[in-house]
């Protein structure tokens, strides 16, 4: 019986191949292929002899004539075999290579037995950070690795069976795929490929993807057998958004490779990574393998999201996500083409070192004195006994039961760290003793681990939980003993970024046994699953909303928990990365992300603080933490700089929380984005394609932060439209860049113009009391004087609010000089009460205003303010500024607004330098609860 190895031998009677070893291979590069025209089945009769053994291609018979023709060559007729398989490679260009041979110990001849394209171009273009670029061994423009066969369709699903006809040149071919391509709902297809013949290890999370009804989908989706070509097509532009060929396919038993070209350059996500937001398509890669390294360019890091967004050169916007768990690099090239291989709103105070609870209480005593709002205390493993779960140093700590209750009369909160190393005997870890992982694929481990928390809870009754060193980290490279000799250990093919470095580095063996698979299989799901078991028995102990931050995380997981983004270091280069991590992870579904303000590593500057926490501030998650051997870094130590730009920039997040904090609820009902570059706002202008120094809460409110050293004058992109910033100044922008002048104590942020920004009265010490002031509705109307808004308000800590119906939900909208609001839903008891409307941007200075159809009095100025009561409520205006309005900002408005001793200001239109109308209303005793109508004129 031959067995034949390599791909079709003969074709159009030409010899291309011959024996080598009993096996049939083409002829070395170079050598010409024998003339056979003259050579039919006749002549090989007469002068050869018939082979009676059956031809196995790929393990099957295949119908064949096989005649000696000389010692040297057999012939061989195929029947019904498509035989043109000679590699064609002159039509490809640099930029469409995707490559055939991603592992090691690439050679000439290994890239041609593998049927692919050899060649080697002193001009290819080359990424030496990363040592990679064209390939040299890429695949060929007919290579044929798999074959599509029963191909059907009907509805909302393509079927069909995909067969090797080739090798990959990697060990364990799955020889036989299933295709199964579904249209979830009209803006979703799921494309799966599967193991024919075996069951193989698939993530053990469901997916929310459960078929919807169609009514009108967005996509054409086609496979084409004779080319092997799956395409999906944007139906309304046409635009190929996703084009793979199903032939250059690698689906072995530890590589899958698939490739898909990109329907532009603009492309965003796949991480964890460090780096800028737009992603480089100049032959890059990633790693997705949760590690413990602190985010550095080109290196795997905490977290593995294999999600990306790319955006369409009309502004049109598709995104893919590879369910996959395992190990893998993602490689972007020039063509552009993807390869995959695969309580917490206000200001947290945190360090490694504090040392002792006395230099805790310290610590944070020293904020509150100096102004600075404060509302969750932190401790790092430090407070625990000997780095022990579960444990605290009853010598350095000893008072810290007491210290949290403390904390929570005075409105605050505290979170501590937990590791999910378990201290047995020896210092292998972080723990002093041997340490074993709790298995969280267990069905018994959530029970354990839920029972541990509540044990310790009632000892400490923390508020939140910081899950760390669960990638998982490991001090040792695998196990104290080493690892197994096997294949998982080190694989044909190690996705390690450019370390080169075994799988197992820093982290436990990739056979290490889990109840469900091996660790191999496991590691990157080991975050989540910690996550799923924390907020599960955080539910069960607090019987209120788990706030759990985790460092390594996998997709999904944004449902479970929040994510800092590590071991960042004290540089302005860390700084600016922050925002690329914020906006990939709103796009990973983890709106909860933040990174350590003034950084984590090394020693940082005044300018340097100062100006993080004027950005920090914006993080959804906003704490400033450090490592213990360097300087301190909290506002209070460092002086008046950075106590004065923390005091400003966290009194701004303070006021406008119930905007946030709206985002929060649609984010979690809906999937928004919290924090997102401009371009989702602004599809349609390339301009803020390339923006990631700049971001916006929501739909409206965009923040400039200064990112670079001795800098105060910056250069800001504005969309088109109207911008308004904190001074109430208009900005008329046709989409431009604007210079600005911002002092090392101040911050910028710009109010988008057709917006209503709940807010709230000027803030108190924490979230808990400042929730008790009166809210503020600002309303910037944009240049054709309309706006629209809304606020989302429960009691902030109840479980399922939503779910069941306890909250409240108001819209509001502003045209034509009218100010409406709209009771969606009324379901939280809460009085609800706002005493102030500003709206900015009015045409003219208002001269009358009525509330709810009743006119409202005026005053000529602020001596003579009269009042009347409408509808048992008190509505207030004043008509002219007097100098004490002439504030600087918008701050400085809810201060005299709230006004001092007996006298209030109580509303104004006004206009000095360019700043625009502003008119400010005065309620007394008015609910939100209660619909409202405004009209001025």
């Amino acid at each position: 019986m031959l067995g034949i190895t390599s791909s079709v031998i003969i074709t159009h009677r030409q010899m291309i191949g011959k024996f080598v070893e009993n096996k049939l291979e083409r002829p070395s590069r170079g050598e010409s292929p024998r003339d056979m025209t003259n050579v039919g089945p006749n002549l090989a009769r007469s002068v050869g002899q018939r082979l009676a053994d059956d031809l196995l291609l790929l393990g099957t018979v295949v119908p064949h004539f096989a005649y000696w023709y000389s010692i040297k060559y057999t012939v061989i007729y195929f029947c019904g075999i498509k035989t043109d398989i000679s590699p064609v490679c002159s039509e490809i260009s640099d930029a469409d290579k995707f490559d055939c041979h991603p592992d090691k110990n690439i050679s000439e001849k290994s890239c041609l037995q593998r049927g692919c394209c050899y060649q080697i171009n002193s001009k290819t273009t080359f990424n030496k950070s990363l040592s990679l670029g064209v390939p040299y061994c890429f695949f060929p423009s007919n290579y044929d690795g798999y074959s599509v066969s029963n191909l059907t369709c009907d509805e909302r699903h393509i079927k069909a069976d995909l067969k090797r006809t080739s090798p990959s040149g990697f060990p364990n071919d799955i020889l036989n795929l299933r295709l199964l391509i579904s249209l979830i709902d009209d803006y979703t297809v799921r494309i799966k490929i599967t193991d024919a013949n075996a069951a193989r290890f698939e993530i053990p999370i469901p997916l929310n993807d459960g078929l919807k009804s169609l009514e009108k989908p967005y996509y054409n989706v086609t496979v084409d057998a004779e080319t092997s070509q799956l395409t999906i097509t944007r139906k309304a532009t046409k635009t190929i958004i996703f084009k793979t060929k199903l032939s250059q396919l690698v689906y072995s038993d530890q590589l899958l490779q698939l490739s898909s070209y990109l329907p532009s350059p603009y492309l965003y996500g796949i991480g964890e990574t460090s780096g800028r937001f737009l992603r480089n398509l100049n032959w890059t890669r990633t790693t997705l393998f949760n590690s413990d390294r602190a985010p550095t360019t080109n290196y795997p890091t905490y977290g593995s999201h294999p999600f990306y967004l790319s955006l369409e050169e009309d502004g049109n916007a598709n995104g893919l996500f590879l369910f996959n768990s395992n190990a893998m690099d993602v490689i972007l090239q020039p063509t552009p083409a993807i390869t995959f291989r695969p309580i917490a709103w206000g200001f947290h105070l945190s360090r490694f070192g504090y040392g002792s609870l006395d230099t805790t209480n310290e610590t944070l005593q020293r904020n509150i004195d100096a102004g600075i709002l404060v509302d969750v205390q932190w401790n790092d493993i430090d407070y625990m006994d000997k780095n022990k779960d579960f444990t605290y140093d009853e010598d350095k700590f000893a008072a810290l039961p007491g210290f949290v209750e403390y904390l929570h009369n005075k409105g605050m909160h505290y979170v501590i760290m937990t590791d999910p190393g378990i201290s047995c005997s020896r210092k292998l870890v972080w723990t002093n003793g041997e340490t074993v992982f709790p298995d969280f694929s267990h069905p018994k481990t959530d029970a354990y681990w839920s029972k541990q928390l509540a044990k310790f809870h009632n000892i400490i009754e923390y508020d939140g939980l910081w899950i760390d060193m669960n990638e998982p980290s490991n001090f040792y490279n695998g196990g104290s003993d080493g690892c197994m000799n096997s294949s998982y250990e080190d694989p044909p093919y190690i996705p390690n970024g450019d370390s080169n470095l075994p799988l197992y580095h820093k982290t436990i063996c990739m056979t290490a046994r889990h109840y469900s698979t091996i660790h191999y299989n496991e590691h990157n799901l080991m975050a989540i699953r910690e996550a799923i078991a924390t907020n599960q028995a955080l539910r069960n102990i607090r019987k209120k909303r788990p706030f759990i931050i985790s460092r390594a995380s996998f997709a999904g997981q944004g449902r479970q928990s929040g994510h800092w983004n590590g071991d960042i270091s004290s540089t302005w280069d860390d700084m600016r990365y922050t925002i690329p991590s914020l906006l990939n992870f709103n796009l990973f579904g983890m709106s909860m992300i933040g990174s350590d303000i003034c950084g984590f590593s090394g020693n940082t500057t005044v300018e340097l603080c100062a100006r993080w926490h004027a950005l920090g501030a914006f993080y959804p998650f906003a704490r400033n933490h450090n490592d213990r051997g360097n300087m301190e870094q909290d506002p209070a130590i460092l002086g008046p700089a950075v106590i004065e730009a923390t005091r400003k920039a966290f009194t701004l997040r303070y006021v406008f929380l119930p905007y946030l904090y709206t985002l929060f609820a649609r984010s979690r009902v809906f999937g928004d984005t919290v924090i997102r570059p401009l371009f989702f706002e602004f599809p349609e202008d390339k301009n803020s394609y390339w923006i990631d120094e700049q971001f916006l809460w929501g739909p409206g409110l965009m923040v400039v932060p200064v990112l670079y050293e001795n800098t105060t004058n910056i250069t800001a992109y504005f969309p088109k439209g109207t911008w308004y910033d904190v001074q109430l100044n208009a900005i008329n922008s046709s989409g431009e860049s604007i210079s600005l002048y911002i002092p090392l104590s101040d911050n910028y942020v710009a109010f988008r113009g057709g917006y209503i920004f709940p807010a709230q009265s000027f803030p108190l010490q924490n979230t808990e009391m400042s929730r008790k002031q009166p809210f503020v509705l600002w309303v910037f109307l944009d240049y054709d004087m309309k706006a629209q808004g809304e606020l989302y308000w429960d009691d902030g800590d109840s479980l399922d609010t939503y779910e069941n119906g306890n909250y409240n939900l108001i819209s509001f909208s502003a045209s034509q000089n009218v100010l409406k609001s709209t009771i969606v839903n009324s379901g939280y008891d809460d009085p609800m009460k706002t005493d102030v409307i500003w709206v900015v941007g009015i045409s003219e200075t208002a001269a009358e205003v009525t509330v709810n159809g009743m006119n409202c009095k005026h005053a000529m100025n602020c001596e003579t303010v009269a009042e009347v009561t409408v509808n048992g409520m008190n509505c207030k205006h004043a008509m002219n500024l007097t100098n004490e309005m002439n504030a600087n900002s918008l701050l400085d408005r809810l201060r005299i607004f709230k006004g001092d001793g007996e006298k209030t200001l109580d509303g104004s239109s006004c206009s000095y330098g360019s700043v625009p109308d502003v008119l400010a209303i005065s309620l007394q005793e008015v609910s939100l609860l209660s619909p409202l109508t405004v009209m001025w004129k």
